[in-house]
């Protein structure tokens, strides 16, 4: 609903009322061939006075008055807030209640109904609660308060006259289009720098090969054989034998001599 602040949701927690709650259900579904019970959140405004008996009892449409009887003399339900809210009491503060309602099967109600019609025209067959329309059902009539467990209390009050106007005069949003989506940038490989010279280049080493300043000289003394060769001993009685030597070694030739200015020649 527009136009209204909430000032307060309690949490109700009631041990009996919810056992009472559960036991009701498995009952229930136990009549329906073991299926599963329709369960439904509702709204029900109340007035102020009403409030802690409801949170103690459960309800009872005996003590919180007959706001409306058209489809049943029972507790009567709302899908819509709005609908509840109709029935709350001229004050700052109004009370509304969000119930969990064991509807189950349902059928159209009636003013005379004091609980739910038969299904079969018998009296043990019956409905569990009654609706203002089959079809698409916005009101729920309940005769069995163990079918209902009151779960939360609203605590609202009316929007400020300057604040509505306010509300109502502001201009309604405009969407704004999501931006389009930018596809990320191909990565790019990094590039390798070329490689630098090395700074030190090669240099060669101070001390240089140098020649020696007297070019080669051949010794003085040549080679030469020594002069007393080989004889045998003069005492010595060998046979006499004539042989013919094989090698007789030569003299070594005179070196030429080298024709230079700074040379000296060997005789």
């Amino acid at each position: 609903m527009r136009g209204f602040d909430i000032v307060e949701i309690e949490r109700i927690q009631n041990k009996a009322l919810w056992e009472a709650f559960q036991l009701k259900n498995k009952q229930m579904k136990d009549n329906n061939n073991g299926h599963n019970v329709t369960e439904k959140k509702l709204f029900h405004g109340t007035k102020s006075e009403y409030v802690a008996v409801i949170c103690h009892k459960n309800f009872d449409w005996r003590v919180c008055g007959v706001n409306g009887t058209a489809f049943g003399q029972g507790s009567y339900f709302a899908r819509d807030a709005k609908y509840s809210h109709s029935y709350t009491e001229d004050s700052h503060v109004k009370s509304m209640f969000v119930s969990r309602v064991l509807v189950g099967d349902y059928t159209r109600g009636s003013s005379s109904y004091r609980k739910p019609p038969s299904k079969d025209r018998g009296v043990i067959n019956l409905y569990d609660s009654c609706v203002d329309d089959e079809i698409k059902p916005s009101i729920f009539v309940v005769f069995d308060s163990n079918q209902i467990y009151p779960e939360y209390l609203l605590q609202y009050k009316s929007t400020h006259p300057l604040v509505s106007l306010v509300a109502a005069s502001a201009p309604a949003p405009k969407p704004v289009p999501a931006p389009t989506p930018v596809p990320a940038p191909t990565p790019v490989p990094a590039q390798r720098p070329a490689p630098k010279p090395s700074v030190t280049g090669y240099q060669s080493s101070t001390s240089t090969y140098q020649m020696h300043t007297s070019p080669y000289r051949p010794s003085t003394s040549s080679y030469r054989p020594s002069t007393p060769s080989y004889q045998p001993s003069t005492s010595t009685n060998y046979p006499s034998v004539n042989r013919t030597p094989r090698f007789s070694p030569s003299p070594p030739p005179t070196p030429t001599p080298k024709k230079s200015s700074d040379s000296c020649v060997i005789s």
